[in-house]
């Protein structure tokens, strides 16, 4: 399929292909300049495109709570999932797999999502 966003790539094998194919200068030089301005008007798009995203994306309305809630998620997984292994080992589990599967939601959200921000 073909990527609208691959359209550079797109125009450079057709610059290659022109150049190796039209014998006549004038010709491969008219064809070039035309497909570098085809290019040029491209990356002007492009990067309006690219503003518009973010325009869009800068003035998409929050809810506070749920954007403040959605950045403290390794933190507060974190301490429910100490919590509950505490709360399992003052309930006399000394189980070391049970005790495991306690602190397994946080550490495989670490684990899968990296270190964060540093």
């Amino acid at each position: 399929m073909w990527n609208p966003l691959n359209i550079f790539s797109t125009i450079d094998k057709g610059i290659d292909l022109a150049s190796e194919c039209i014998e006549d200068p004038d010709k491969r030089n008219e064809l070039n300049a035309m497909l570098g301005k085809v290019k040029t008007e491209a990356a002007a798009a492009k990067d309006a495109l690219d503003q518009q995203l973010v325009l869009a994306a800068l003035s998409t309305k929050t809810v506070l709570w749920v954007d403040a809630l959605y950045k403290m998620q390794r933190g507060i997984l974190s301490i429910l999932s100490m919590g509950v292994t505490i709360y399992m080992v003052h309930a006399g589990v000394h189980d070391p797999i049970s005790l495991a599967a306690g602190l397994a939601p946080a550490a495989g959200y670490n684990i899968v999502k990296g270190k964060g921000k540093q």
